[in-house]
């Protein structure tokens, strides 16, 4: 039941009823750099109520979500205008942070949240909300659009 399993020793295998599969979470525990603790989602889920509430997964972009928002941002790459991108996982939102060059602050955030009418959003470097909505496609809208100088 017990052994040296693909996470090392004492984590659970077998065939037996008792013993499904389980999806196991490594979360990195003070101590020395390389001990990892090993939860398996299925034992929270046998507590009560309360303990369940409690554990939430941080909310994150899907695969589409991300392909649609790194073909904008490749797009102002290879014009120059951008550098340098970062993500941030939190459990009511997630940030796509997009960097100039030579910039501590981002100049755009590209954020989801859990849910809502208005789950996208995009934010500038001020804080101001550029635009907010349900779907990704039309949030993004905002940073596909040439801002120029126009002639009066």
């Amino acid at each position: 039941m017990y052994g040296e399993g693909p996470l090392g020793a004492g984590h659970k295998s077998g065939s037996n009823r008792d013993d499904a599969p389980t999806a196991d979470v490594a979360f990195k525990t003070p101590g020395p750099p390389d001990m990892v603790e090993v939860h398996s989602i299925h034992q929270r889920e046998r507590g009560s109520l309360q303990n369940r509430s409690r554990f939430v997964f941080p909310i994150f972009f899907d695969r589409a979500e991300l392909n649609q928002i790194l073909s904008v941002y490749s797009r102002r790459v290879i014009a120059g205008e951008w550098c340098d991108y970062a993500f941030n996982e939190g459990r009511h939102e997630a940030t796509f942070a997009i960097y100039r060059k030579r910039s501590r602050v981002p100049v755009f955030r590209v954020i989801k949240r859990r849910s809502g009418k208005a789950r996208f959003a995009v934010i500038d470097a001020g804080g101001q909300v550029l635009r907010m909505g349900g779907e990704l496609p039309t949030v993004l809208g905002v940073l596909t659009r040439k801002r120029g100088l126009r002639l009066v």
